[in-house]
């Protein structure tokens, strides 16, 4: 899922900002004065992900991420109903993301098992270091509303058992070894979901340079013909 880039305010509106002893309105990447709600709630998205990740839904309260924007909590309040709201939001743009990237590859009819599942891995993995509020995927999932964790946990059972089918797809066409599709869903999602504790923006390697390489790795295991995949890129 593709998302509009958020511009950073200038420096000097920041530097003024900091001077005074505030932080920057909504972490300084809503334009000065801007009023477009949905920027607004990116930032709010993509921050509270980031902390989520860091301290846990737990030990995260409105307050931290209040303070974290720069805004106050009844304006925080305008956006949300409450923390167990945002997560909900969270885990929401996840498996939306997470079912566009399986859109579109498993129905391919013109590609291997193996092909459509490097496809699947390639983009999720994209798609998790491009967008901030990929990377909850799934963490403290009990926290949601008992409704809320029964709609996720639904979706999320859908696009497991798709990859499944992928991979059984694979095996019948002889592209994939035999295995247990269950368990191989569970340790490339496993390896795929641990990015979002490791993967730094700044980092030496760009997202494209990281998908191609995993996703080789994790293949390797599963394919019938492991030389046939490309090899990673050389660690810079």
């Amino acid at each position: 899922m593709t998302k509009p880039q958020l511009a950073l305010v200038g420096t000097t509106e920041v530097a003024k900002t900091e001077r005074r002893g505030r932080k920057p309105a909504w972490g300084a990447i809503v334009p000065g004065g801007a009023s477009l709600r949905d920027l607004k709630l990116d930032a709010l998205y993509e921050t509270a992900a980031r902390i989520f990740n860091e301290r846990g839904f737990h030990g995260t309260s409105i307050a931290d991420l209040a303070g974290a924007l720069g805004v106050s909590l009844s304006t925080l309040y305008y956006y949300i109903e409450s923390k167990q709201d945002l997560l909900y939001r969270l885990h929401d743009l996840t498996m939306k993301q997470a079912e566009h990237v399986m859109a579109e590859a498993p129905f391919r009819t013109d590609l291997t098992g193996l092909q459509r599942l490097y496809h699947c891995i390639y983009d999720y993995i994209i798609e998790i270091m491009r967008s901030p509020t990929a990377t909850l995927v799934l963490f403290e999932a009990d926290a949601l509303k008992p409704e809320h964790a029964a709609e996720i946990l639904a979706r999320r059972d859908k696009l497991e058992h798709g990859l499944r089918d992928v991979i059984q797809a694979g095996i019948d066409d002889g592209s994939i070894a035999p295995c247990d599709p269950k368990l191989a869903v569970f340790t490339v999602l496993g390896a795929i979901n641990w990015i979002t504790r490791w993967y730094k923006p700044a980092g030496p390697l760009a997202p494209e340079a990281i998908s191609v390489s995993m996703t080789a790795q994790l293949l390797r295991g599963l394919a019938v013909d492991p030389s046939s995949l490309p090899l990673p890129p050389p660690a810079r």
